[in-house]
């Protein structure tokens, strides 16, 4: 159902907030 334009979001849950998606995102960086 999602796009690849969402995909990072894919395994944050439906409701989630800001935090939540932030800490997703944070995690899932590398540099």
């Amino acid at each position: 159902m999602s796009n690849h334009e969402d995909a990072h979001l894919d395994d944050v849950e439906d409701g989630a907030g800001c935090t939540e998606i932030w800490e997703r995102l944070s995690e899932s960086r590398t540099e």
